[in-house]
C-alpha cells in the first residue's frame, strides 16, 4: 500500500485526476447549454456523461504507463545513468520508446534503427511493449475525439430518423399520421386508482399543458360540447375514450389521446395513447410513474412533453415552455378544485364554477389560471367590469409570468378589457395569441369586439366568421357575430344568427336577450328593443346586476322614441334597486342616467347625473376606477362641457399617476383638446377629429360629433354626410338606436340648409313618424317636422 501511494504521487496522477474532472465538468456544462439551446434529445448529456466516465480509467491508465512500471528495489525501467526512482522526474508524453533504447543500452545493446529503405524496426525485440503502445496520450486524445464524434453521429441520426420518419423514434408528423398543428381530442382518462377525481385532473391539466403547442391543438370542450348536442346526447356526458373516437370520426379529427391512471402502490401510474379513431390502432404510448401524490403534476407534465415530442414539435420548443407546475400549481387539490370549476362552466353553472375557482386560489394564492377564470365568471354573472372582476383580473396580470404563453396573453388582453380600457393592448394580446394559434375562439371572439369598439365592423365580422365555423364555437362568438352583422348593417342576417344562437344555446337565455335588444335598436325597432330589455329586467337566471342592464335598456328604447317621461321612470327604478349593489353598478347607472339626459334633457339634468356617478365613485376602489374615468370624461366631452370633462381628467390623473402614461387617458385628452379648440373654431376642431380617427384607426368613432361640429362651422355638405355615414355604420348598436331618430332630424335640417327638398323632407318625415308617440314636450319639434316635410313637399311639386 505504501508502494502503491509512493506510485501515485511519483507518477503526478493526482494532477492527472483533478485536470481531468475540471476538463469534464466544463464538457458537461456545455453539452448540457448546447442540449438546451439547440433542443438535441434529452439523452445527449447523459450519453456524454457515461464517455467520459468510460474516459477516466483510460486516462489513468495511460498516464500510469507513461512513467513506466516499477522495477524491483523500487527503480524504474526508465531509469539510466544511475537515476533512481527517487530522482522523481516525471516523463512526458512519447517518452516510451527512449526509455527502452536506454535500457538497452546500459545491457550492452544498441538503440533500434531503421533496416536500410525500410520503415519497420529491425527485430521484434526493439519494439516497445504493447502497453506502451496502446496507452500514449495521442491514442487517449484520439480515443476521446473519436467518442465525442460518435456521440454526434448518434445525434445526427436520431434527427435524420425523427424528421424523415424512419425508427422508433419519428415523430407523427414525419411519418405522416398528423400535420403540424392537427387537432385532437383527448378523452377522459379512465380512472383505476384509489382516487376518484385523479382521472379528471389528469385529462384537465394535459390539456392545459398541450394548449399552445404547435405540434397539437387540442379540441375545445365547446365544441365537442356541440358535437354532441348535434349527436343528440348530453353535452355534460363523459368523454369515454369509445364516445371521443366517434366525435373524432364525426369532425374528421385524426387522433384521439386516451389513457388510464393506476395505482402503484401509494403513488400512481400514468399511461397515455394517441390513437387513431378509425382503426382504433395506437399510433404511439407513454407511461409515466408518479411514486406520491405530490409527484402527480410532475409525472403529467413529462407525459405531455413525452406526447409533444413525439407528435413532432422542436424538442427546443418543449424546453422553452415552463413547467406545468408553473403554469397552473404545484397544489394538486388546488388544480383539482379547478378542474371542477371548468366542468362546472362548460356545463353551465357560473355560479358553482366560482365557488369553485375561489376554493382553488384560496389552497394556492399564486393560481394565476384561476384567478383568470374568476375575473371571466365574475363578468358574465355581472354583466359588465365590477369591482370584483377588476381585482381578480389584476391578480391574474400581476402572475402572468407563471401562464403558459397563450395564456398569458389571454390574460394580458382581458385585462386591458377589464381594468385599463386599454384598446391597443387588447388587440395586441389577441393578436399575439392569434399569431401561436389561429383558430383559438377565445382570441378570435374578444379581438374582433375589440375592433367593434375600433368601429372596424367587417374585420371584426370576418374574425367572427372564423370563430363560428372553426374548432371550439362558442355560443358568445355567435351571438357577437350577430351584433357585428347589425352594425354592417345586416339586419337580416343578425336576425337569423341570433335565431341560430337561441337554438344551440337555450341555457344562455339572459345574455340572448340582451343581444336581442341591441339588434332590434340598430333596426330602429323600439318596441322589440323594449321587449327584450324588459324581458331580461325580470328574468330569474339573471344576475341583480344584470337585470339592472335590462332596466336601462328599457330606458333607451323608451327615450330613442321620444318618450322621456318613462325612460326616467326607468332610471329612477334602476337607481332604487342599485343601492343594494356595489358602487361600481351605481357608476355605471349613473353614467347611464348622464346619456340619456345629454341627448334628450337639459345640461343641468345632465350635470347633475354625472356629479352623482363621481360622487359614487369615492367609494369605489381606486384600482377599479379607471374605465370609469374614462367612461364619465368621455361622457362630458361629447356633451361639450370642456370645463366639467377637465376637472373629471385631473382628479383621474391625481388619484392614478401612472394614469397620464396609459392609452385611454391620452385618447381622452387628445379629445377633450379637439373639444375645446372646436369652442372658437369648429372647422378645425372637426379636421383634427377626422385625423384622430384616421390615426387611432377608427374610422367611425365620434360619427354623431364630428357631423355636429362640421354643422357648427358651416360645412352643411361635410355634415350631411357626416350623419349618413353614422346611419350606415354606426359605432354601437345600444348607441345608434338611441340617436337615431335624432340623426334625422339634423339630416332634415342639414338637407334644407343646402336645397335639398326631397332628402330634407324624406328625414323630417321619418323622424316625425319614429317620435309620434313622444311627449309632449317634445311634440313641438315632431309637429315642425311634419309640417317643414310637407312645405318642402309641396314646394317641390
Amino acid at each position: 500500500m505504501r508502494r502503491l501511494i509512493h506510485e501515485i504521487h511519483r507518477r503526478s496522477l493526482w494532477q492527472v485526476v483533478g485536470l481531468y474532472l475540471g476538463i469534464s465538468w466544463g464538457v458537461l456544462e456545455a453539452v448540457d447549454g448546447i442540449t438546451n439551446t439547440a433542443g438535441l434529445p434529452d439523452w445527449v448529456p447523459g450519453l456524454a456523461l457515461v464517455l467520459l466516465l468510460i474516459g477516466f480509467p483510460v486516462v489513468l491508465a495511460t498516464a500510469f504507463v507513461q512513467e513506466g512500471l516499477p522495477r524491483e528495489g523500487g527503480a524504474r525501467s526508465g531509469e539510466a545513468g544511475g537515476s533512481g526512482a527517487a530522482g522523481g522526474d516525471a516523463m512526458v508524453p512519447g517518452a516510451a520508446v527512449e526509455t527502452v533504447a536506454a535500457d538497452r543500452a546500459a545491457a550492452g545493446g544498441r538503440a533500434p534503427t531503421s533496416a536500410a529503405g525500410g520503415d519497420v524496426l529491425s527485430g521484434s525485440a526493439t519494439r516497445p511493449a504493447i502497453h506502451h503502445r496502446l496507452f500514449t496520450w495521442r491514442n487517449a486524445i484520439l480515443g476521446g475525439i473519436g467518442a465525442f464524434a460518435l456521440l454526434g453521429l448518434a445525434v445526427a441520426g436520431y434527427f435524420v430518423m425523427r424528421v424523415t420518419g424512419i425508427g422508433p423514434v419519428a415523430s407523427l408528423a414525419a411519418q405522416g399520421v398528423i400535420e403540424p398543428g392537427e387537432p385532437i381530442i383527448i378523452a377522459e382518462f379512465e380512472n383505476t386508482s384509489s382516487d376518484p377525481s385523479l382521472g379528471s385532473v389528469v385529462t384537465e391539466a394535459l390539456r392545459v399543458d398541450l394548449t399552445g403547442s404547435p405540434a397539437l391543438t387540442p379540441l375545445a370542450p365547446a365544441r365537442i360540447q356541440e358535437m354532441l348536442r348535434l349527436m343528440q346526447r348530453s353535452p355534460d356526458e363523459r368523454l369515454s375514450p369509445a364516445l371521443a373516437r366517434e366525435v373524432a370520426i364525426r369532425e374528421g379529427v385524426r387522433a384521439v389521446l386516451e389513457g388510464e391512471v393506476a395505482s402503484a402502490g401509494s403513488g400512481f401510474i400514468v399511461l397515455a395513447t394517441i390513437r387513431s379513431p378509425e382503426s382504433q390502432a395506437a399510433l404511439a404510448t407513454f407511461r409515466r410513474t408518479a411514486r406520491s401524490p405530490d409527484e402527480v403534476i410532475d409525472a403529467i407534465d413529462k407525459l405531455s412533453q413525452d406526447i409533444r415530442e413525439k407528435a413532432g414539435e422542436s424538442l427546443k420548443s418543449i424546453r422553452a415552455a415552463p413547467p406545468l407546475a408553473r403554469v397552473t400549481t404545484p397544489s394538486l387539490e388546488a388544480l383539482r378544485k379547478y378542474v371542477e370549476a371548468e366542468r362546472a362552466h362548460g356545463s353551465g353553472d357560473e355560479r358553482r364554477a366560482l365557488v369553485l375557482a375561489r376554493e382553488a386560489v384560496a389552497l394556492d394564492s399564486t393560481f394565476a389560471m384561476a384567478y383568470r377564470k374568476i375575473a371571466a365568471l365574475e363578468h358574465n354573472l355581472g354583466g359588465y367590469p365590477t369591482p370584483a372582476v377588476i381585482e381578480a383580473a389584476t391578480r391574474a396580470y400581476e402572475l402572468r409570468d407563471r401562464l403558459t404563453e397563450l395564456e398569458r396573453y389571454h390574460t394580458e388582453g382581458f385585462y386591458h378589457l377589464t381594468v385599463t380600457g386599454d384598446v391597443d393592448g387588447q388587440i395586441e394580446a389577441y393578436e399575439r395569441v392569434l399569431a401561436i394559434q389561429p383558430d383559438d375562439p377565445g382570441a378570435l371572439n374578444n379581438l374582433a369586439n375589440a375592433l367593434i369598439t375600433r368601429t372596424r365592423h367587417e374585420e371584426a365580422a370576418e374574425l367572427l366568421r372564423r370563430a363560428v365555423s372553426g374548432p371550439g364555437r362558442r355560443a358568445v362568438a355567435v351571438a357577437n357575430l350577430a351584433i357585428a352583422l347589425a352594425l354592417l348593417p345586416d339586419p337580416e342576417g343578425a336576425r337569423a344568427m341570433l335565431e341560430e344562437a337561441r337554438r344551440e344555446y337555450p341555457a344562455l337565455g339572459a345574455w340572448l336577450a340582451y343581444y336581442a335588444s341591441g339588434i332590434a335598436l340598430a333596426a330602429g325597432d323600439y318596441a322589440e328593443a323594449h321587449a327584450e330589455a324588459e324581458r331580461l329586467a325580470v328574468m330569474p337566471d339573471a344576475s341583480p346586476a344584470f337585470r339592472l342592464v335590462g332596466q336601462a335598456i328599457a330606458a333607451r328604447a323608451d327615450a330613442g322614441r321620444g318618450r322621456l317621461a318613462e325612460a326616467r321612470r326607468h332610471l329612477a327604478e334602476l337607481h332604487a334597486r342599485a343601492r343594494d349593489l356595489s358602487h361600481g353598478d351605481v357608476v355605471q347607472f349613473r353614467h347611464e342616467e348622464a346619456f340619456i339626459e345629454r341627448l334628450f334633457g337639459t345640461p343641468d339634468a345632465f350635470r347633475a347625473a354625472l356629479q352623482a356617478g363621481l360622487q359614487a365613485l369615492d367609494s369605489v376602489p381606486v384600482e377599479a376606477r379607471e374605465s370609469h374615468f374614462a367612461a364619465l370624461a368621455g361622457e362630458a366631452i361629447r356633451a361639450g362641457d370642456a370645463t366639467l370633462a377637465r376637472r373629471i381628467l385631473e382628479r383621474w390623473q391625481a388619484e392614478r399617476p401612472a394614469a397620464s402614461q396609459g392609452t385611454p387617458f391620452r385618447e381622452t385628452q387628445r379629445v377633450l383638446g379637439i373639444i375645446e379648440t372646436a369652442a372658437s373654431d369648429p372647422a378645425r376642431a372637426a379636421a383634427e377629429l377626422e385625423a384622430f380617427r384616421t390615426e387611432r384607426r377608427c374610422p367611425r368613432c365620434f360619427g354623431f360629433e364630428l357631423a355636429a361640429l362640421y354643422a357648427r362651422a358651416g360645412q352643411m355638405q361635410q355634415a350631411a354626410a357626416a350623419w349618413e355615414e353614422f346611419m350606415a355604420r354606426p359605432e354601437s348598436v345600444w348607441d345608434v338606436g338611441l340617436i337615431y331618430a335624432l340623426t334625422h332630424e339634423r339630416l332634415g335640417e342639414a338637407y334644407d340648409a343646402l336645397g335639398d327638398r326631397e332628402r330634407a323632407a324624406l328625414h323630417y318625415a321619418r323622424f316625425a313618424e319614429l317620435w309620434k308617440d313622444a311627449d309632449p314636450e317634445l311634440q313641438p319639434r315632431v309637429r315642425y317636422a311634419r309640417e317643414r316635410a310637407a312645405a318642402l313637399l309641396a314646394e317641390r311639386g
